[in-house]
């Protein structure tokens, strides 16, 4: 079930991020790559700290949405076909580096609740 629901938010991000931003640098790939991140460390920062999740919840949101919600293999298609090598530094460096902080202020954030 939470597979279903993060592939069709996936879609639905992806689509009102080209409309809105243009289809020159994937937008929607990065933003639920940022979402999908920051939910996943949000769920582990409570789970390691005083918050009990329990195990349905982390597998419903943790594998099912966060697994289909965001998207490696779409980002590295995106990085790889980019028209410009300049944009496919951006996407690379941006993804990898705003998704790991995201995480970490997830997780932080989550450890503290």
């Amino acid at each position: 079930m939470g597979g279903a629901v993060g592939a069709v938010a996936r879609y639905l991000v992806a689509r009102v991020a080209a409309a809105s931003l243009g289809p020159a640098f994937p937008y929607g790939t990065l933003t639920v790559n940022l979402v999908g991140s920051l939910i996943l460390g949000l769920l582990a920062g409570f789970a390691i700290g005083r918050v009990t999740v329990p195990a349905p919840i982390r597998l419903l949101v943790g594998v099912g949405f966060c697994g289909s919600f965001t998207t490696f293999s779409t980002f590295a298609v995106e990085t790889l076909t980019q028209q410009s090598l300049r944009l496919a530094i951006v996407n690379l460096v941006v993804n990898n580096a705003a998704s790991i902080g995201a995480a970490a202020i997830g997780l932080s954030v989550g450890m503290r609740a």
